[in-house]
């Protein structure tokens, strides 16, 4: 190669060098970060004064331990901690399901560490007051104004009393739910971590895949109805579904969960619904970007926080198909005008269920590999 043909060359890397660092924009620091070794869930107290974290460790040759630690996250202190028992796994897990949750007023914090026992704890001491005996657990959220938890898991719906530890109410998943045919029969997925309150606290909603993620099908949604007899509304969905959510005015969004196509990036909306009808009437549209599989609402219902991604499947010929994922971040929309007020770009190289946000919608938080960051929501009334 001649010395002008080097020239030329090195002229174009630089150039393009340039470029590069000129579209590029600073990544959004967070407000705060906690150096926490092997957080696997936080949940941020109902007063937004202090961080719950559960942080597993894995000492070579033993056992992995757990601990809880509340922190007050503005400066980096531990307040409390106590120990837990070890993580436990479920049947068909890698890994143990982690749940972390406070009760709308603060009193109590609900620790799931896998198996099928969760551990009430009085969240000004840590003090355990009970465990309640669940079963499977895939999912668990708190009732929005009282001391009751829904579970979800075992193909079960299930209310539980926190006080007394009691059962109070189960609904058994459909078994004869639409599935898909492919080479192979996929069975729908009876077990998922899509569970969410409505305001009222009378009725929960699940969403039921046909199938697992990138293969082909819809799903059902159901909402419970908790003082009806009547069976529960459902309503079908195109896309493989995932999270759901009710908005301040009882409408219900779906995430899809479905992959992106061959040869062009997908990005999906975020619909909503009317649970009484299935009939759509909004959505977050799409842009670059859209949502998939995960998101969050604020307890006062003003806040959603959802990763978002483009996607698109490559086949090359000898090989698996391949997934490609890009611009992978979380985005954080007012519910009421449904305007984006931030962007995250996501750490990991992989989808997964790490950023939540607090009941009063002014902090989003994820809780990273040694690491949560919390980020204050600009424009968070």
């Amino acid at each position: 190669m001649s010395m002008k043909m080097i020239a030329a060359a090195t002229a174009l890397a630089i150039s393009a060098a340039s470029m590069l660092c000129q579209e590029s924009k600073p990544a959004l620091a967070p407000t705060f970060v906690l150096h926490v070794p092997g957080p696997r869930a936080s949940a941020m107290s109902p007063d937004e004064k202090s961080l719950a974290v559960i942080a597993i460790q894995r000492p070579r040759g033993a056992a992995p331990s757990a601990e809880l630690q509340v922190w007050d996250f503005r400066t980096g202190s531990v307040l409390r901690a106590r120990p837990l028992a070890a993580p436990e796994l479920q049947p068909r897990q890698a890994v143990p399901t982690m749940q972390l949750r406070y009760t709308s007023d603060g009193e109590l914090l609900v620790v799931h560490c896998g198996g099928q026992t969760v551990q009430v704890l009085r969240s000004s001491d840590l003090e355990q007051l009970r465990d309640v005996h669940t079963g499977a657990v895939s999912a668990l959220e708190i009732a929005p104004s009282d001391h009751r938890m829904a579970v979800r898991g075992g193909g079960r719906v299930r209310i539980y009393d926190l006080d007394s530890g009691d059962p109070l109410w189960t609904w058994i998943v459909p078994a004869d739910l639409k599935s898909t045919e492919l080479l192979f029969r996929a069975h729908p997925q009876l077990d998922g971590p899509a569970l969410a309150w409505r305001k009222d606290g009378n009725a929960v909603a699940i969403s039921v895949a046909d199938a697992a993620p990138c293969m082909r099908g819809g799903g059902t949604i159901f909402t419970i109805e908790l003082k009806s007899t009547s069976a529960a509304k459902s309503f079908r969905v195109p896309l493989l579904p995932d999270s759901v959510g009710f908005d301040g005015d009882d409408r219900l969004y779906v995430a899809g969960n479905t992959c992106g196509g061959y040869f062009a990036h997908w990005a999906l909306d975020l619909p909503a619904y009317d649970p009484a009808t299935g009939r759509e009437v909004g959505k977050i549209p799409a842009d670059r970007v859209g949502v998939r599989g995960v998101f969050s609402i604020s307890a006062n219902k003003q806040i959603l926080v959802a990763y978002a991604d483009r996607e698109k499947t490559t086949f090359l010929p000898g090989f698996e198909d391949t997934l490609e994922t890009k611009d992978a971040q979380w985005r954080v929309w007012d519910l009421t005008s449904r305007k984006l007020l931030m962007s995250v770009p996501e750490k990991n190289a992989f989808r997964s269920n790490l950023m939540d946000v607090s009941g009063g919608g002014h902090f989003i938080y994820a809780t990273r590999m040694e690491e949560v960051d919390v980020y204050e929501v600009a424009g968070a009334k």
